[in-house]
């Protein structure tokens, strides 16, 4: 067995491991014997048919079974005769099946992951980041929204036309720019709102006004995932939303007696949910900024398996099918960019913990899962707890080493809200 490695840039490796004709050949006789052991030829009993005939009928599937071997057998014996610590698993580049009375190399990509010089850099971060305030406005969308969510649709009977405000049935039909047709993005029979631009495709409730029922329209624009595609949607139906009056018969829909007291609800939630969009904002800032400032690559294994963390998110909440997914290579493309950002941040985070000598103990996790903010009884709780560090202990810990180290990071940053 020869080795050799080859340099392609700083986080990877080329191994080549070139087998010599007797290795090869043994790993031949080895996999026709047990195939012999397996099948049963016509004239002969089972375990006797002739390696001759089997190496004229099953030569492909032999020899599949042979790279495997081989891999298994010598690629990860040379690995660790190189004393070399790949990352994830070794990226195979043959394009050949290996051959009976020939040599065979192995030729493999490694991930590494390069030292990172911090250097102090993580300490002084200077970063500003938009602040999301609640305004009147605010208050009044969500109530306007609330009302149109609990108020009553007519069929539209003296038109054809959509207006602003109408309820369209439509039918959407979601292709490629080479035709192909995209499930995940097609609807049928979904209600949107002319004018309305939310949802997994925003573009056609804004396309609806002008529109006539029972026509299609055919229109380009970019999907959630990146790629372009051409949509043609078709009114099948059209409604008029009645929606409730804003009083304190909005508030009674919702089980309060004053709308007031529903104002004062919406207004708190929406300042909850400013304040957690002002803690991420604020922590992806500092996040950006250290990633800038340490200098590394980030080997393809790390952001291929963050794509698929992302990829199956997207998924989640478009319904498309993960398996199918994880294969589109165009939507995979489309998602390099965001997994590189999150792995930058990920390992340039985890090495300022590991520099500050950051750790969180059991009790730490322990107090963490008791102050869950909910009211318990003691016998549930102590149920619950004990039930997450059975089956969650160390991401819970991991999570909770995030936060201490983006706390540690705000705590030596200068930080501006605008």
């Amino acid at each position: 067995m020869k080795t050799s490695i080859e340099s392609i840039n700083s986080v990877q490796k080329r191994l080549t491991v070139t087998l010599s004709t007797e290795v090869v050949d043994q790993a031949f006789l080895e996999q026709f014997k047990k195939l012999r052991g397996r099948v049963s030829l016509q004239g002969f009993r089972k375990g006797k048919a002739p390696i001759s005939i089997l190496r004229k009928m099953y030569s492909r599937e032999v020899a599949a079974e042979v790279l495997e071997q081989l891999v298994e057998k010598h690629l990860f014996t040379a690995i660790q005769e190189s004393k070399i610590s790949p990352i994830g698993q070794p990226l195979l580049e043959m394009d050949k099946l290996p051959q009976e009375h020939s040599e065979y190399a192995i030729v493999a990509v490694l991930d590494f992951m390069e030292p990172i010089e911090v250097n102090g850099a993580h300490k002084g971060l200077k970063v500003s980041f938009s602040r999301v305030e609640v305004g009147k406005n605010d208050v009044r969308e969500q109530l306007e929204h609330l009302a149109r969510a609990k108020g009553t649709v007519t069929p539209v009977e003296d038109r054809t036309v959509c207006q602003r405000g109408d309820l369209a049935t439509v039918t959407a039909v979601v292709v490629t720019s080479d035709g192909e047709r995209i499930p995940e993005y097609c609807l049928s029979a979904a209600e949107f709102e002319v004018g309305d631009t939310k949802g997994i495709l925003p573009v056609v409730g804004e396309k609806l006004e002008g529109m006539t029922v029972k026509t299609s329209s055919q229109f380009d624009t970019t999907a959630p995932d990146g790629r372009e595609v051409s949509v043609t949607v078709t009114i099948d139906g059209l409604k008029v939303l009645h929606p409730l009056a804003i009083d304190d018969s909005l508030a009674s829909a919702f089980g309060l007696e004053t709308l007031a007291q529903l104002t004062e609800l919406i207004k708190a939630d929406l300042e909850k949910s400013a304040r957690r969009t002002n803690v991420e904002a604020r922590r992806n800032a500092l996040l950006a900024e250290l990633s800038e400032r340490l200098k590394f690559e980030v080997p393809p294994s790390i952001t291929d398996a963050v794509i698929d963390s992302i990829i199956r998110e997207f998924c989640a909440v478009t319904g498309a099918d993960p398996d199918e997914a994880l294969k589109n290579d165009d939507l995979r493309k489309s998602f390099v960019p965001e997994a590189k950002r999150r792995a930058r941040n990920t390992i340039a985070l985890r090495e300022v913990i590991r520099i500050e000598g950051i750790t969180v103990s059991d009790a730490e996790i322990v107090a963490h899962l008791e102050d869950s903010g909910e009211k318990e009884d003691e016998e549930r709780k102590q149920h619950r707890v004990a039930s997450a560090l059975r089956k969650d202990k160390e991401k819970i810990r991991e999570d909770l080493l995030f936060n201490k180290g983006v706390e540690f990071l705000e705590a030596n940053a200068q930080i501006t809200a605008s």
